[in-house]
């Protein structure tokens, strides 16, 4: 593999040791909303792992041997943001990670929804490196992080909001994730035959 996977692995791990008891105990109440959280987040960097594994195939992924028929400056490009989208997803396992929730405290959920945003947004710009083309999927997803964001900075939480939140979140990143196998399976399958 290469640094890119190796990130992800790292980011993974670190954010579940760095509050273990999110594992320990997840249905407590000050573990309830950043378990939720970050099980929403494992998911989808799971899921970015996994289509980053399927589009870079069993080939080397960047291409910058020293050659006059190879594409360094794209290859090179193309692993800088495969970088930056690893890093987005670090990021967004620690913002999870990070929620601070309680008995007598609210939760504060924009952070989480902003760094979906980003997320979303690197997904697009990577799949616009790799492929010259972005999914709808990936620009509404985008587009709901960013309603959601702008709703959680005026709005304050509460409990049993925060936690129909999260679970709307998990639910929607699994439909996220499904959504956007859907289509690049459809697109492979047109291609191929």
């Amino acid at each position: 593999m290469n640094i890119v996977a190796v990130v992800y692995g790292v980011a993974l791990t670190a954010s579940l040791i760095q509050r273990p008891r999110i594992l320990l105990d997840p249905v407590s109440a000050p573990d309830l909303v950043p378990g939720l959280a970050l099980l929403t987040a494992g998911v989808l960097a799971a899921y970015s792992f996994f289509s980053y594994v399927l589009s870079i195939g069993a080939n080397k992924p960047y291409d910058v041997t020293w050659t006059k028929s190879s594409s360094k400056w794209y290859s090179i490009i193309r692993f800088a943001t495969d970088l930056i989208l690893a890093s987005l997803y670090v990021h967004l396992l620690f913002t999870a990670v990070n929620i601070e929730a309680g008995p007598n405290m609210h939760p504060r959920l924009a952070s989480f929804a902003f760094a979906l945003i980003l997320v979303f947004v690197g997904a697009a710009v990577v799949q616009l490196v790799r492929y010259v083309r972005v999914s709808f999927i990936k620009i509404i997803a985008a587009a709901v992080s960013l309603v959601l964001w702008l709703t959680l900075r005026s709005t304050v939480e509460t409990r049993h909001t925060d936690i129909a939140l999260e679970i709307g979140l998990l639910i929607g990143a699994l439909i996220y994730c499904g959504l956007t196998y859907w289509r690049s399976y459809h697109d492979w399958k047109k291609t191929a035959d």
